[in-house]
């Protein structure tokens, strides 16, 4: 895992993103959040830093309520091992549908 727990606990409600956020987006935000879009269920974190996004690039995004990292728990063969999934918020996507 790439050290997302130090993070306070979030919720969507907390946040009031400005109704003309589409604008104020970053490139890359808006990039990052357009791929998570397209996936409800998340993206493995690591996933995350192979397309280009750093670990820091995504916690600003959870501080901004921008997406969420949860913990989900995946077998493969007989090992369980434990990782992170970005996923987009509300917040998020109301962002880049501006």
């Amino acid at each position: 895992m790439i050290g997302f727990d130090n993070l306070p606990a979030l919720t969507t409600r907390a946040f009031s993103w400005p109704s003309n956020t589409s604008s104020q987006l970053t490139r890359d935000q808006r990039r990052a959040l357009q791929r998570l879009a397209r996936v409800p269920r998340g993206i493995v974190s690591t996933l995350m830093v192979a397309h280009g996004f750093s670990r820091e690039f995504i916690r600003t995004l959870v501080l901004a309520g921008l997406v969420t990292v949860v913990i989900d728990t995946v077998k493969i063969g007989e090992e369980t091992i434990d990782v992170d999934l970005v996923m987009i918020t509300d917040i998020g996507r109301e962002a880049i549908e501006g």
